[in-house]
C-alpha cells in the first residue's frame, strides 16, 4: 500500500490514491525523482513475510539479517520464489566490519549487485580516519563494478 502510493507521487501528475493504509485525495507533488521512473524500492530482510513482500512490491532486495556464512544458500532461495513469481530483482548486501576482497569477489561471483561497505571510523570526531579503510577498497571498485 505504501509502495503504491510512493510510486503514485513520484510518478504521476496527479496523484491519488486509496488503500488499505494510505489515503489521498488528487495531490500535486514536485519535484519529481531524477530517477526514471522513481528511486529504486529496497525491502530488506530475509524472513518468508519479508521475502514475499520484498517479490511483491520491491525493485531490489537488501537483506540485513542474513549471516556471512548463510549468503550463498539465502540467494539461492530467494531467488527461486522470485523465479516463480517471474520476477528478478537485483540484490544489495550491506556488510559490516572490514570484508576480504575475496568475501567482495564471492559476492561479484554469487550475482550480487552491489555490496555496501560500512566503513569504519577509529575516532568518530575525526572523519578523515575513514581514508585508511577507503584507501583498501578503492582498488576493487573497477574490478567488482
Amino acid at each position: 500500500d505504501t509502495v503504491a502510493a510512493l510510486r503514485a507521487l513520484w510518478t504521476d501528475e496527479e496523484a491519488s490514491h486509496e488503500g488499505t493504509h494510505v489515503r489521498f485525495e488528487p495531490v500535486w507533488s514536485f519535484p519529481k525523482p531524477v530517477q526514471d521512473p522513481h528511486p529504486p524500492i529496497l525491502f530488506g530482510g530475509a524472513g518468508p513475510l519479508a521475502t514475499e513482500h520484498t517479490i511483491a512490491w520491491a525493485d531490489g532486495w537488501m537483506p540485513m539479517d542474513v549471516s556471512l556464512g548463510d549468503v550463498e544458500r539465502a540467494l539461492t532461495r530467494f531467488r527461486r520464489r522470485a523465479a516463480a513469481a517471474g520476477r528478478d530483482i537485483p540484490v544489495t548486501l550491506v556488510t559490516f566490519g572490514d570484508p576480504e576482497p575475496d568475501t567482495l569477489r564471492r559476492y561479484r561471483d554469487l550475482g550480487v549487485a552491489r555490496t555496501v561497505i560500512g566503513a569504519a571510523r577509529t575516532a568518530w570526531d575525526d572523519p578523515s580516519t575513514t581514508l585508511a579503510y577507503v584507501d583498501r577498497y578503492a582498488p576493487l571498485v573497477d574490478e567488482l563494478a
